[in-house]
């Protein structure tokens, strides 16, 4: 989970971190949008980054990576 999205849910600031997520989807021009299940919002948007931007998919790869 990036930096950003792991700070704003670990305040409990649920909707600027579904507002964050949102627009990540939005500026790939895709119709997803995040469910509130965060490790799986992060998943679905680094693989659609991927699948738009191949040469992105190692770095993606890692995002969805267990720790």
């Amino acid at each position: 989970m990036s930096h950003s999205l792991h700070r704003l849910v670990g305040r409990g600031r649920f909707d600027d971190a579904r507002g964050l997520l949102d627009r990540g989807f939005e500026r790939i021009g895709s119709a997803d949008r995040a469910t509130g299940e965060w490790a799986a919002d992060v998943a679905r948007l680094a693989s659609a980054c991927a699948r738009r931007e191949p040469d992105l998919a190692g770095f993606a790869a890692e995002i969805v990576a267990p720790a």
